[in-house]
């Protein structure tokens, strides 16, 4: 009882100390944080600002008798169009983002959608705070990164259908962020795996480690719906077979000569 009581008593103590220090223990539990993560999650809500025209002539031209929608513009602002129309429609995405190696010319867009006024108003946000949140205009860093991708993926999830699944291309930069906010976006529970792609046979020297992989993050939008693992078998020869069905076993390597 004493031990019960001394502990009961140090909680009260504890939780006063929270309080006198303006700390919320349900808020500031353990999530990913980054420089325009608000700025990023209002992206996610906007509506689309441009308008689409199809191109008759491309559409109708020899051979074009495709069913394919095809885009050309702002990925985010494209998506923004597609969540209008496609929203809770689509089974699969795949997207290949830039991975922010420092040599692939990834740099956040240097413009925002909002004025420092519409940024002060919108998130309560001072100079100091508007200054920080612009820092990362023209920047690789990873907040600038993260604020890139997140209203993306954001709207590619509001896009699936409850069966819907996602793949996702990446390399060392930026796999950790990228499962962090895959995690926020999508849910843990969600998450189907990750594959290791074997890209470049003969490794890139890096001066410490040859580097020869890439991944692929694979998430689910429910994946007590998801059926991922359903593949046609018919008229195919499958060597080995598990409480889901018949497959086969193959090694996953970029087969493009030109990484040799």
């Amino acid at each position: 009882m004493f031990n019960l009581n001394f502990t009961i008593c140090h909680l009260d103590k504890f939780k006063s100390q929270l309080k006198d220090k303006n700390i919320n223990e349900l808020s500031e539990g353990y999530q990913l944080n980054f420089i325009g993560k608000d700025y990023a999650r209002r992206q996610a809500g906007e509506i689309p600002t441009s308008v689409i025209v199809p191109d008759e002539k491309h559409n109708n031209g020899e051979g074009k008798d495709s069913k394919n929608l095809f885009f050309t513009g702002d990925n985010l602002e494209v998506l923004r169009h597609l969540q209008t129309a496609y929203a809770n429609k689509v089974d699969v995405i795949y997207i290949d983002p830039p991975y922010n190696t420092g040599s692939d010319g990834f740099v956040y867009p240097d413009s925002f959608e909002y004025s420092d006024d519409k940024l002060k108003d919108m998130f309560g946000l001072d100079d100091d705070q508007v200054e920080r949140l612009k820092s990362i205009q023209g920047k690789a860093s990873h907040s600038a990164w993260l604020t890139l991708m997140y209203p993306r993926l954001a709207i590619a999830k509001q896009l699936l259908t409850q069966q819907g699944i996602i793949f996702i291309s990446i390399d060392d930069n930026e796999d950790f962020n990228l499962k962090l906010i895959c995690d926020s976006i999508f849910g843990e529970n969600n998450f189907i795996g990750q594959f290791v792609i074997k890209s470049t046979p003969n490794a890139r020297d890096y001066g410490q480690i040859g580097k020869m992989h890439d991944y692929v993050l694979f998430y689910a939008k429910n994946r007590d719906k998801a059926q991922s693992n359903l593949l046609p078998d018919k008229n195919k020869k499958f060597s080995y077979k598990d409480n889901r069905g018949n497959f086969n076993i193959h090694p996953l390597y970029n087969s493009n000569e030109s990484f040799t």
